[in-house]
């Protein structure tokens, strides 16, 4: 996981707390070991990589810090390689940290309250990170959203016509457009809660806006796979730009939720028979962890409805409904309540995902190779078994996603695809 600011202190934890906090309420991603650390881990090697990822070092100037043997070696290690602030939170003078910060201009914070100190905190913060850190979050109408974008209309290729779009005539920025919409009048009903610790709301409009960016180099459909790489390198190049940052900066988690959200489809293949349930919420919780989400975390269960959103207001642009070309009998448009529903035996499908997805988040299905295969040929096994009398007679049985059959010269059963997915054939072990 990467970090924008370590927090280095010894034993004042309540101020370290206050810290975090309202540097994670502006957008800054942090670590502090006594919030980020987790029961378990092994904490050397995470407070390494956090150290190594950090740009800012926010160092809380204390009596204790500075004869503290931790302090003074992470100083030792950071001092030439990122930018510190000193903050000075007891009115002192140190002697053992002076070596390391002598030459540092400090932020004295001694005086109470210590809250009346964050915001020059923030700034300061705010400056080494070339950003201007805002607390507040930006309500912005879709058509200013894209117009806003268009700014970057070279490199994101937002006037260009792309493979599946053009099928309406529809550029990206205008199919963009359509999805924008959509996710205005799903969160209008839904109301749904975007964590502090994820991605805000407004960050997740951008990545709405481009998620189909990487279109523009797709020629067939046997191409489309390549958009999602080509999106991530555009994405990941426009939050990089300093004009973009001063108005939408994404701190480090938010950087990697975005990436992670256009690397897959799994909704849309799930959906369309073209893979089960485990196979879906495996894929998502692939996904997760690419964003740092843990397995067995709440955070997990935020990310799926993360991942569900993008999928409905995406799908939806193409409905007939909003002007498309689409007839869907699985997803249902609600006028006038502005609600988006799934529809038909899209219903059942996505409580059999959920239903695994919580699972996962709640540790009944553990994420490790060693387990989740079994667990997955066992589920995929479970109809043969309903239907042995039937397989023993020579018959060739269809599941929603498989069929089955009795292989008579090697004496065992075969699970394979339905004609039209893409499923790998697996092996029955009864």
């Amino acid at each position: 996981m990467g970090y924008d600011v370590f927090i280095s202190h010894s034993k004042d934890n309540e101020i370290a707390d206050a810290i975090y906090d309202y540097l994670l309420k502006s957008g800054i991603q942090c670590f502090l070991d006594i919030r980020s650390l987790k029961p378990g881990e092994l904490f050397p090697s995470r407070i390494n990589e956090a150290r190594e990822s950090c740009s800012v070092v926010v160092l809380l100037l204390s009596s204790e810090s500075d004869n503290s043997i931790a302090v003074n070696s992470e100083l030792n290690d950071l001092y030439k390689k990122k930018k510190i602030i000193p903050l000075r939170i007891q009115d002192f003078e140190p002697k053992n940290l002076m070596i390391f910060i002598g030459a540092i201009q400090w932020l004295d914070a001694y005086t109470s309250p210590f809250d009346q100190h964050l915001p020059a905190l923030l700034e300061a913060v705010g400056h080494y990170l070339d950003v201007k850190p805002h607390t507040e979050q930006k309500l912005i109408a879709p058509e200013d959203i894209v117009s806003y974008l268009k700014k970057y209309v070279k490199e994101l290729t937002l006037n260009y016509p792309s493979f599946i779009p053009q099928e309406e005539r529809l550029t990206i920025g205008e199919h963009a457009l359509r999805t924008l919409r959509l996710f205005e009048k799903y969160r209008s009903y839904n109301k749904f809660t975007f964590p502090d610790n994820l991605i805000s709301r407004d960050k997740f409009t951008i990545v709405l806006a481009l998620h189909d960016v990487g279109m523009a180099i797709v020629s067939s459909r046997s191409e489309i796979h390549l958009k999602y790489d080509e999106t991530q390198k555009k994405i990941k190049w426009l939050i990089s730009q300093t004009n973009f940052k001063n108005e939408y900066y994404f701190n480090a988690q938010e950087e990697r939720i975005s990436l992670a959200l256009v690397s897959n489809e799994p909704i849309w293949r799930y959906l369309n028979n073209r893979f089960d349930e485990i196979t879906c919420a495996e894929q998502i919780l692939n996904m997760a962890l690419r964003a740092g989400i843990e397995p067995d975390s709440e955070s997990l269960s935020y990310f799926y409805r993360l991942v569900m959103i993008y999928y409905m207001c995406d799908a939806g642009s193409y409905s007939k409904t909003v002007g498309g070309d689409r007839d869907y009998d699985f997803i249902k448009f609600d006028t006038n309540n502005k609600e988006i529903k799934f529809a038909g035996t899209a219903i059942k499908k996505v409580i059999d995902l959920e239903s695994v997805v919580e699972k996962i988040v709640k540790g009944s299905i553990p994420f490790t190779k060693a387990y989740w295969k079994p667990i997955k040929q066992q589920y995929l096994s479970s109809w043969v078994n309903q239907n042995i009398d039937k397989l023993k007679m020579g018959k060739v049985l269809e599941g929603k996603y498989y069929k089955y059959r009795l292989n008579s010269e090697l004496k065992r059963y075969e699970v394979q695809p339905l004609s039209g997915t893409k499923l790998p054939a697996l092996k029955d072990p009864n």
